[in-house]
């Protein structure tokens, strides 16, 4: 019932986030849920129902993992299969903390692989323009502006100005949002969206606001509607001509030049970013080392093509990603120590059993081996819960970050099968100890135990 309900909990979490209407269910309660917290909850409900059933389905699971050993390796495959599958309540408890651990190797793996795939659909789908420059402190500075327009081979330029402001729709009361001021033609030259509702180009054109989908749902508006945009003296009426979807533009409304120097006082806009495309017939990556060599002074700039933008993003993430990784590598060692210490007293308990095996012909090397098999089906049974289980958090993941840029779910099926791979390794390395604690035990000692 766990695993059931944090299914359904994940399923509404990506729908809650991804929905343009704020009415998903119909009940008022659950639509104002924050998508995130759901996600947190569905996450956490399902990881806790696997581990709780993880004893119910140990036998039955394990039966199909050791099928290819007690096949290939008789009669020792078949012995193993057998001593993990007697007990699935140990087995299942000391795969728990290996299936925690790998669960969030794969949910970070695949977090990884998504947010890169999403990253260069983004970036080769929506960018028009193809050089973007950019600031690491999130605003240029005033005097960049005019030093890439100067640039030779330089056609269009669209600058995009942010401010953030007051808007309010219908007799509600104003919230703060985030509103960029562009060119008339800037969805022809610079971006490109996904229109859900009217179309963006025409809406700057007219005059209009353009609002992205996550802020038309805060604000409960749709084409047609009038928006009341400003703070103090500086407050203009719009008409909501657009609403589209975008991963560049996370939210916020988009308007033109002219209307947004309406709303937004002079000195309070900060230039976030130059779209460029070169003139016809001018070499690209000549304007590029050109721009590159103009905003140099400016020293927190940089200019990027569309390839480069994605690396960027791609190298950032890979770095952030290889700590997780480090620090879920202590997870893995834990979950080690426990398989170490499951074996050892297994082996303990079955002294008797080990010594008639011995005493009817099973050499030491043998009995190492049907000890390392158990210890392998242990650690794969508990990594394939725990992949699972962290890929089917991973899911829900596009629904609800969608806004920020996560848009494509990306499976890494090469790294799945190297973490099964390093579940059989961790599997014979937690099997050396107890393997020869067996292998060692005087066999008449050990028929005579009871």
């Amino acid at each position: 019932m766990l695993a059931i309900a944090g299914s359904g909990a994940l399923v509404l979490a990506s729908r809650l986030g991804s929905a343009l209407d704020a009415r998903v269910t119909g009940w008022g309660w659950v639509d104002a849920l924050p998508p995130r917290w759901v996600l947190g909850v569905g996450a956490g409900l399902l990881l806790l129902g696997v581990l709780v059933g993880s004893p119910a389905v140990a036998r039955g699971v394990l039966r199909v993992l050791g099928a290819p050993a007690a096949w290939l390796l008789r009669p020792f495959g078949g012995l193993a299969r057998g001593n993990v599958t007697r007990n699935p309540r140990r087995t299942a408890a000391t795969a728990g903390a290996l299936l925690i651990g790998m669960a969030l190797v794969a949910c970070t793996g695949v977090i990884a692989a998504s947010t890169e795939a999403s990253v260069s659909t983004v970036v080769h789908t929506e960018l028009r323009a193809p050089l973007l420059v950019d600031s690491a402190t999130m605003q240029l500075p005033a005097d960049a502006v005019p030093a890439v327009r100067a640039v030779p081979g330089v056609g269009a330029t669209d600058v995009v100005r942010l401010a953030t402001t007051g808007a309010a729709a219908g007799d509600g009361e104003a919230r703060s949002v985030e509103v960029a001021g562009v060119a008339g033609g800037f969805f022809a030259s610079a971006l490109r969206v996904d229109a859900l509702q009217g179309d963006p180009s025409t809406a700057l054109a007219d005059g209009e606001a353009a609002v992205v989908r996550r802020t038309a749902r805060t604000l409960g508006v749709q084409v047609g509607d009038e928006l009341r945009l400003g703070l103090g003296a500086h407050r203009v009426t719009v008409r909501v001509g657009a609403v589209f979807d975008s991963q560049v533009v996370g939210t916020g409304i988009v308007l033109r030049d002219d209307v947004f120097d309406d709303v937004v006082p002079a000195g309070q806009a900060r230039v976030r970013a130059v779209y460029v495309t070169p003139a016809d017939g001018t070499d690209v990556g000549a304007v590029r080392a050109d721009l590159r060599e103009a905003v140099a002074p400016f020293l927190v700039l940089t200019v990027r093509d569309r390839d480069e933008t994605a690396s960027a993003v791609a190298d950032q993430v890979d770095q952030a990603i290889a700590i997780l990784y480090a620090l879920l590598a202590l997870s893995i060692v834990i979950a080690l120590l426990g398989i170490v210490n499951t074996l050892a007293l297994s082996v303990i308990e079955r002294t008797r059993e080990i010594g008639l095996l011995r005493a009817v012909g099973l050499g030491r090397l043998q009995l190492a081996a049907v000890i390392a098999l158990e210890s392998v089906l242990i650690a794969v049974y508990g990594t394939v819960l725990g992949v699972a289980t962290g890929i089917a958090v991973s899911a829900a993941l596009p629904g609800v970050l969608a806004d920020e840029g996560l848009s494509r779910l990306a499976v890494p099926w090469g790294q799945v099968l190297a973490v099964l791979g390093v579940a059989v390794v961790i599997g014979l390395v937690a099997s050396i100890g107890p393997a020869v604690r067996a292998a060692r035990l005087p066999v008449l000692e050990a028929v005579t135990v009871d």
